[in-house]
């Protein structure tokens, strides 16, 4: 499964850019990467099961609340696992910075 145009795929419908790896230019945007793959079941000495970690940033310069309550809904929708979530107002740049991060189980079968 190629899990980068997967979750593209998941999060495109919300009609707001969707970034892989790339903090935006021009908010309300979402970005979002992958971290922590991992083997979590194996058999006869291979993998048969694998978790990785999908973090979608929210980057906005007003309330995001709306653009949070829809991600959350259509990654659970597709199989992922709401992990957790955390906010800050990046002063920097004048952007407020919602991540939430999801967990994803596989079968390397379905890889």
């Amino acid at each position: 499964m190629d899990l980068i145009n997967h979750v593209h795929s998941i999060l495109s419908p919300l009609n707001i850019p969707v970034l892989w790896q790339l903090r935006p230019k021009n908010p309300p945007c979402i970005s979002y990467h992958f971290f922590n793959e991992q083997g979590i079941l194996y058999g006869d000495g291979e993998e048969l099961t694998g978790s990785i970690s999908c973090q979608v940033d929210i980057w906005s310069r007003n309330n995001f609340t709306d653009i949070k309550k829809q991600v959350k809904s259509a990654m659970k929708s597709a199989g992922f696992l709401f992990s957790h979530a955390d906010e800050n107002f990046e002063e920097d740049v004048k952007l407020h910075h919602c991540f939430l991060v999801f967990n994803f189980y596989y079968r390397e079968s379905e890889e």
